[in-house]
């Protein structure tokens, strides 16, 4: 396993730091993490000021790929979710996350439409081959509940995200 991101993401729990897209000052900034059952989030560093924020949404392999390989923007991915996380951390180290429905991240808070991943993208690249070969062998296997991410089962715990903070 990857090392731990966010311990007590709202309704999610621990997230594991998986892929990092950009980073800045060694923060990473759009990344992706994992779940303890191998569900895929991405991830925004949106406030390093005062505070850290981040809004971290569930995605599915063929919607990375499509980011990856540029056929979608960073912000469809977002605004394409039914939920977000919304995790902040003060300076002192205290991690803090609620769920909220999308429409209520404020848009400032999120890349500007048609702003996509294009900095190394053979390591990217790489990523994305990666994500192949979990998609073929979640279709081999039979399990295909991590490459769609919009199947019953999950649109059934975003119906059950709850308002909840977790500090």
């Amino acid at each position: 396993m990857s090392e731990i991101y966010f311990e007590r993401a709202a309704d999610i729990g621990t997230l594991y730091l998986e892929h990092i897209f950009y980073e800045f000052e060694g923060e990473p900034i759009l990344f992706t993490c994992t779940d303890d059952v191998k569900n895929t989030y991405l991830c925004l560093c949106s406030d390093i000021r005062y505070e850290q924020k981040w809004i971290v949404v569930q995605c599915g392999i063929l919607q990375l790929k499509a980011l990856i390989e540029e056929e979608t923007d960073i912000a469809s991915v977002f605004l394409s979710a039914k939920k977000a996380a919304v995790i902040s951390m003060d300076l002192q180290g205290k991690e803090c996350s609620y769920m909220t429905d999308i429409n209520c991240v404020d848009r400032l808070d999120l890349p500007e439409e048609g702003i996509s991943v294009r900095r190394e993208k053979i390591r990217h690249e790489m990523y994305s081959s990666c994500l192949t070969d979990i998609s073929y062998s979640a279709e081999k296997s039979g399990n295909t509940r991590n490459e769609f991410q919009i199947s019953s089962e999950n649109e059934i715990k975003y119906c059950n995200f709850s308002q909840s903070s977790v500090c």
